[in-house]
């Protein structure tokens, strides 16, 4: 347990990963890198995944970050600003298409959302700073109908010299939603009990401040600001961690019912780390308060439960 650098999530949005969707944080970059590695955003496993621009619904055009491009440097952050070129990766949506069973539309062409890329496409990151967005303006009102769309985009080129590009990490695909009902800022309530480590509890991580963050019309991921990152804070020791590679997602029905939870990270198999909805929980969302009851359960290698979280999420605004 360690605590982790930003996160990416944007108030205008996305995050782990992106971005997220809505607030600006910094996600981790390539772990043990020895060079000047530039990679899109990537898990603490080291690995892309996807996550969602979400944006509010707006007939008027606005800018919005899409990929979160990050460098990996002995020296901490960037001697000297960096830019990196992206280009369309049609072949890479393609793929995340077919391994994933989606059928999402990369926009531009004929019949789909019109967009500016920021800049040309050419991502900035700043002296000293060891991140930078690539950024579109277009209107969201143009996204939100039957199809689904998303973005993909891989790193061309870094202008400068001594810089190489990540081999594995080095497109993203990023769908545009809208937010869901559940999307917003919390105070989370409750307690936690870690059956295999007592001296873990939740005495100063609660009461929490949260994001939950927009992933689909029905789930949304917790997004932890004290860390920050799309992590649960816990309190070890008495000082504020959390459990590595352990993100929570959470699923509704149509009536705002939690039907499951997960973990977004792929834990290593020795732990598998998993989260399990504890069906004794109230496990619904009150749209009127915009209350959420959940109990649920974080397992793992020998300990089924590890630790059972009961908490209660209160709404403090849009986030």
């Amino acid at each position: 347990m360690k605590l982790n650098s930003k996160f990416f999530a944007n108030t205008a949005l996305v995050a782990l990963l992106l971005l997220a969707a809505c607030q600006g944080n910094q996600m981790n970059t390539p772990p043990g890198a020895t060079g000047n590695v530039v990679s899109v955003a990537i898990n603490s496993l080291g690995t892309w995944q996807p996550t969602p621009t979400a944006v509010d619904a707006s007939s008027t055009s606005g800018t919005y970050p899409i990929v979160l491009v990050v460098l990996s440097t002995p020296a901490g952050g960037a001697p000297q600003d960096i830019h990196v070129t992206m280009v369309p990766a049609a072949d890479s949506l393609a793929s995340f298409n077919t391994a994933t069973g989606n059928s999402y539309v990369m926009p531009g062409g004929p019949g789909t959302p019109a967009f500016t890329l920021v800049n040309n496409g050419v991502v900035t990151i700043p002296k000293g700073k060891t991140y930078g967005y690539l950024q579109i303006q277009t209107t969201p009102n143009d996204y939100f109908g039957s199809t689904p769309y998303a973005f993909a985009y891989r790193i061309a080129s870094v202008q400068e010299t001594g810089y190489i590009i990540s081999a594995k990490n080095g497109y993203a695909v990023t769908p545009f939603v809208t937010k869901n009902k559940y999307d917003a800022e919390y105070s989370v309530t409750g307690t936690l009990v870690d059956n295999a480590s007592p001296g873990i509890n939740g005495a100063c991580s609660y009461p929490m401040d949260v994001n939950l963050v927009t992933q689909n019309a029905t789930t949304v991921w917790l997004y932890d600001k004290a860390i920050p990152g799309y992590y649960h804070t816990i309190c070890s020791g008495g000082s504020l961690s959390y459990y590595g590679n352990a993100g929570l997602s959470i699923t509704f029905d149509s009536n705002d019912n939690v039907v499951s939870v997960a973990n977004i990270y792929v834990d290593v198999p020795s732990r598998n780390r998993q989260f399990q909805l504890d069906p004794s929980g109230v496990n619904k969302f009150d749209p009127v308060t915009k209350t959420l009851k959940i109990k649920y359960w974080l397992n793992q290698v020998g300990w089924t439960p590890r630790t059972v979280f009961d908490e209660t999420y209160t709404f403090t605004g849009p986030r």
